[in-house]
């Protein structure tokens, strides 16, 4: 099952792109889609944390760092209950679990 998440994913994802290019050390794009899986489980209704599935590409030509940049990755239901208080990263994929599309600028 595929389900697209609401504009809230998106403003979060947006937003934590943009904050990153405010530090010394802007976080890496890999970093930034993680930090977006997390706020994707915190204010998610479901029960199961998470997990990042796949990413595509960085995008590569403009390097303004005011320009936004798309992202676009897939997360996958784990094993884990938010309940559980576990990192999504230690927590196997639900067999059949629910699977996630995201973007974002």
């Amino acid at each position: 099952q595929r389900d697209v998440p609401s504009l809230w994913l998106w403003r979060s994802l947006s937003l934590l792109l943009l904050l990153g290019l405010g530090f010394s050390q802007t976080p890496s794009y890999r970093d930034a889609v993680l930090r977006a899986v997390d706020d994707f489980n915190q204010q998610s209704l479901d029960t199961n944390l998470y997990r990042l599935l796949d990413l595509d590409p960085e995008p590569q030509g403009d390097e303004d760092p005011d320009t936004p940049k798309s992202v676009r990755f897939r997360v996958k239901e784990t094993v884990c209950g938010k309940a559980e208080r576990q990192l999504p990263e230690q927590c196997a994929f639900k067999e059949q679990g629910v699977v996630k599309q995201c973007m974002g600028a």
